[in-house]
């Protein structure tokens, strides 16, 4: 990553909450703005050598987890977010590299991602998911299927010898570590690959296209790790779907969601397939 400027590490440390909750050592973005002039220097310094490959102490990568219950009476585990509460200086090398990720990702992103992806809206894949629903009974041969897969949302999953090869393939620099602190972007990239997998395996598979009368065939749509993928329903079509699907899960360490993944079916897919 290219060395960047005090002026670029200041728009980033102005552009952030600067009453955000502090991490463990106590400072928040009020201490950093008000006393900019005094400390540019030293934090420059720290960030120009995070770039360059040396690792921060632990001090400084260390974070305060808060558990924010999701229901009335949460007990377990699933039933909590967990909130990591990191130093400000972590976050001023967050918000740089997200904001200069930011700028490539429409670039190597295809378009039916429109999650996190600068200038794509998600109200381009609703409509056109509400288009591909109501066709959904279209299709003669095999019938048609949808489904909503869920990702499960845990980033310690994540493959980082899968992310670093994603990341090569699409041309980045070596440098990339466990910690880096590039999310949501490492779960887009990641997405990044199935995208592609189901783009190429209807390709070579053109039978297992969803039947919606379009004439540009849409495999799956995309926000963040929620994805609608569109299937014809033979049941080698359904048998190749859940193949990849697998090889997903097992090459990245990402986990799909069955709880709250569902599956759709048009009327013309058969009860004996169905079962």
């Amino acid at each position: 990553m290219a060395k960047p400027t005090m002026v670029e590490v200041k728009e980033v440390v102005f552009s952030m909450d600067k009453h955000s909750i502090a991490g463990p050592d106590g400072f928040n973005g009020v201490f950093f703005q008000h006393f900019w002039d005094v400390i540019v220097q030293d934090v420059y310094n720290v960030v120009c050598a995070f770039l360059d490959g040396f690792k921060f102490p632990q001090g400084m990568t260390s974070t305060v987890i808060t558990l924010i219950p999701k229901c009335d009476g949460a007990m377990t585990w699933k039933q909590f977010r967990p909130i990591s509460l990191c130093t400000f200086t972590n976050k001023i090398v967050t918000k740089l590299i997200s904001t200069r990720l930011s700028a490539v990702l429409p670039k190597v992103i295809l378009d039916f991602q429109t999650g996190f992806v600068r200038g794509r809206l998600i109200q381009d894949n609703i409509l056109l998911a509400q288009e591909l629903v109501k066709r959904i009974n279209k299709g003669k041969h095999g019938g048609n299927v949808l489904l909503n897969v869920d990702m499960t949302k845990t980033f310690d999953m994540l493959s980082w010898d899968f992310l670093k090869l994603i990341l090569q393939k699409f041309g980045f620099s070596e440098g990339v570590r466990q910690g880096d602190p590039l999310s949501p972007a490492p779960f887009i990239l990641a997405d990044e690959y199935l995208l592609r997998g189901l783009a190429k395996l209807y390709k070579d598979n053109p039978a297992m296209s969803y039947n919606s009368s379009r004439h540009v065939q849409v495999p799956c749509l995309a926000f963040a790790n929620d994805w609608l993928i569109f299937c014809n329903g033979f049941k080698f079509s359904l048998d190749k779907l859940m193949a990849f699907l697998d090889h997903y899960q097992f090459v990245s360490g990402q986990i799909i969601n069955k709880d709250k993944s569902t599956c759709i079916f048009s009327s013309k897919v058969s009860p004996a397939r169905l079962s």
